[in-house]
C-alpha cells in the first residue's frame, strides 16, 4: 500500500478519517510540516491479547498454591480493604 502524504493542517482537518483509513484499510499517512516529515499514522499490527492462553496460565498457577496459601491471600485482601476504607 502506498503512503499518503498530508500537511499538518490537512491532517488536523481529516484526523478521524485518517485514523479510520489506517484501521480499516491499512493506509499509512505521512504528516509534514514546513516540507519535513514529522509523524506517521499507521495501523496497529500488534496481535490481539490471547485471553484463552492467559486463563490457562492462571489455572496452571493455581496448581502451585495450597489451601493455606489461598486462605492467606484472602486474608491479605480483606486486611488491605480495611486499611483502605476505615470504619467511621
Amino acid at each position: 500500500m502506498e503512503i499518503v502524504t498530508k500537511t499538518a493542517t490537512q491532517a488536523r482537518a481529516e484526523f478521524f478519517d485518517l485514523i479510520a483509513a489506517a484501521k480499516y484499510s491499512g493506509q499509512t499517512t505521512k504528516i509534514t510540516k514546513n516540507g519535513k516529515a514529522i509523524a506517521k499514522i499507521v495501523a496497529d499490527t500488534s496481535p490481539a491479547f490471547n485471553w484463552v492462553a492467559f486463563k490457562k496460565a492462571l489455572e496452571d498457577c493455581k496448581a502451585i498454591f495450597t489451601k493455606e496459601d489461598e486462605t492467606q491471600i484472602k486474608q491479605v485482601r480483606l486486611d488491605s480493604y480495611k486499611n483502605k476504607y476505615p470504619e467511621w
